[in-house]
């Protein structure tokens, strides 16, 4: 009930054969359970697709005697720990890729594992920690497609009189009417890739938006930035 301190060496020895085939079966159970999950997407959303990989990751603090072994993700988060990364596939309900790394390798760097899954016909869907123009390039080349958020860094561009323009995302924003929730554009991603994409935005309504927005500045406030417009 009360959590003690482990050192690297206890840790090892108690990671033995049984212990691992216990944790073996452990996971296994809980995806069974996984799997026996009713789907909650709208029928036929994903006909189209052969896999639907759902990306994700998350961190989790080890003992700080584990710090050599398990860096944490710096900052205030605890010294030691370890992240899973996982690639879900929507579709079958199993996992084409389980991974567990050290906490402070950033999705970024994780992404081209996930990139050499891409084939014709999937889609993946994933946040935008995994963001990085060039693994976007490389699931757009195998014929995949890819759904995430937008870093608001990167370079956009469009087509217009035959040439490929620069979109300033905030101005555009701008010259949004006050009464479309929805927009929908044709744009091309980074500087050199050019990857074909649409962007999506839906209008929130003004308390989100006031309250988003509280947030931002409070959380930016204690790292000393200010948030960009």
């Amino acid at each position: 009930d009360k959590p003690v301190e482990v050192a690297p060496e206890a840790l090892h020895q108690r990671m033995n054969k049984q212990a691992l085939a216990f944790l073996q079966d452990m996971l296994r159970q809980v995806l069974a359970n996984l799997q026996a999950l009713t789907p909650v997407g709208d029928d036929g959303l994903f006909a189209a697709f052969h896999n639907v990989y759902i990306t994700d990751s998350t961190g989790f603090a080890l003992p700080d005697a584990l710090h050599k072994t398990f860096p944490g993700a710096g900052g205030s988060a605890a010294k030691a720990g370890a992240k899973i990364q996982a690639v879900w596939d929507y579709n079958s309900s199993l996992f084409d890729h389980f991974a567990l790394t050290p906490w402070n390798i950033p999705d970024q760097r994780y992404v081209d594992t996930v990139v050499a899954l891409a084939q014709t016909g999937i889609l993946f869907l994933f946040d935008l920690g995994y963001f990085k123009v060039k693994a976007l390039a490389g699931l757009a080349t195998a014929g995949a497609y890819f759904c995430c958020r937008l870093n608001h860094q990167t370079n956009i561009y469009e087509t217009g009189a035959g040439r490929v323009e620069p979109v300033s995302l905030e101005a555009y924003l701008l010259t949004v009417a006050p009464d479309r929730l929805l927009l929908e554009k044709a744009i091309f991603i980074g500087a050199t890739a050019r990857v074909a994409s649409r962007l999506i935005a839906v209008r929130m309504p003004e308390a989100v938006v006031n309250a988003r927005r509280r947030m931002a500045h409070k959380k930016e406030k204690k790292k000393g930035y200010t948030p960009s417009k």
